[in-house]
């Protein structure tokens, strides 16, 4: 099950963002997951929907090996990108949804521990994303970005998508 500190979000965050080249790109993609996420977690926790993590989180590795593989052989953005973005948004939303689900939030306090719980999500993800962006932003308008980062970061997430997916499913 996916814990708060899950692994997923690393690779996901950065996986997401591989192919931004700008910081108002990341922005925009960040914004989109935030946004996407904050519906879901809202829904799932009011019991509106079902965060079922059984097959959540197969679908949120298979999220990430999707990502990936399009990092690999696109170019650039795609214009269908900000779709994927959204579903996985979508999804992200419903795997953390079903870990605050666990812990479970107190009756009188419901929205103030659901805002403090999604700015710990939300700072989780700048704080990737910012990392990120010290790390090899500097480079993404380098001749030899996609073929030295790019798509060996890409490679190396989907790997580890389809391991977690893998595992989800039969393990």
């Amino acid at each position: 099950m996916a814990t708060p500190n899950s692994p997923y979000m690393i690779p996901s965050t950065i996986d997401t963002a591989v192919l931004n080249t700008t910081l108002a790109d990341y922005q925009k993609r960040l914004t989109d997951n935030i946004y996407n996420s904050n519906v879901v977690l809202r829904l799932v926790t009011k019991k509106t929907i079902d965060g079922g993590g059984s097959i959540v989180e197969p679908l949120i590795a298979a999220s990430i090996v999707y990502v990936a593989v399009e990092n690999i052989f696109a170019k650039g953005l795609n214009p269908w990108r900000p779709f994927v973005i959204f579903g996985f948004g979508l999804l992200h939303g419903l795997g953390f949804a079903s870990v605050l689900g666990e812990f479970g939030l107190p009756d009188g306090q419901f929205i103030p521990a659901l805002i403090a719980f999604n700015i710990g999500v939300e700072l989780g993800q700048l704080t990737v994303i910012a990392l990120a962006f010290l790390a090899v932003g500097w480079f993404a308008r380098k001749s030899w970005y996609r073929a030295g980062i790019a798509i060996p970061a890409s490679c190396i997430i989907a790997a580890v998508g389809a391991y977690w997916c893998i595992e989800r499913v039969f393990f």
